[in-house]
């Protein structure tokens, strides 16, 4: 792999969009339902978390298929990952300890270039996705502090010559994600002149895929 002297933040991606909630009639509580509510975290009246509690549910936006941070398994529908399991520790905090927080989790479908949407449309309460942090997305969205670091790398195959930087891949076709930092940084080193295409798109053309593919999905 080609390496870049450039590092990228990740973090959550947090949703602060007000939301109003209505009260019922009374209801006496079950035993459990009473106890359930006992152990669970005290929030403010006004705060988002408190709006959660409210709707017994955190919509959690992730990718299905980004190894090793989420993934969907098509055979159960189970999710796994390192950012799946985030999503699982936010749950908690917000809705008390359980065995099982995904009762309490929708989880949301996203891709790179449906996070942010996803998120300003409030079809998510939070994004947790490998997400470069920087200037333009945060006049869009809220970031959390940073919790994983990682550059960018292009992979070519191993008797390749000729690509040996970012500007190399001009006139190439090359694999990247859309609405991803990748496939802006190609776009800029090559002044536009790479064809960047899906990485998605390249699994479909293997075993010849493509000249070269940016590897990250930031």
């Amino acid at each position: 792999m080609r390496g870049l002297t450039r590092t990228f933040a990740l973090g959550l991606v947090l949703a602060f969009i007000a939301t109003a909630c209505t009260g019922g009639g009374t209801v006496t509580p079950s035993a459990t339902a009473a106890a359930t509510a006992s152990t669970r975290p005290k929030f403010d009246l006004a705060t988002y978390q408190y709006s959660l509690q409210t709707k017994g549910k955190i919509r959690i936006g992730t990718q299905e298929d980004n190894t090793p941070f989420s993934v969907k398994n098509p055979a159960t529908g189970k999710w796994d990952g390192f950012d799946v399991a985030y999503g699982r520790e936010i749950a908690k905090s917000i809705f008390g300890e359980s065995d099982d927080p995904d009762k309490f989790i929708e989880w949301v479908p996203v891709t790179s270039a449906t996070r942010i949407p996803t998120l300003t449309d409030n079809k998510a309460d939070v994004i947790i996705k490998t997400f470069t942090i920087n200037e333009d997305r945060k006049k869009q969205i809220d970031f959390t502090d940073v919790y994983f670091k990682t550059g960018q790398r292009i992979l070519v195959k191993k008797d390749n010559t000729s690509i040996k930087e970012a500007a190399d891949l001009a006139g190439k076709t090359v694999c990247a994600q859309r609405g991803s930092t990748s496939e802006q940084n190609i776009t800029t080193a090559t002044s536009g002149a790479a064809r960047p295409h899906s990485w998605r798109w390249a699994a479909l053309r293997r075993p010849t895929g493509c000249g070269a593919r940016w590897w990250s999905r930031c």
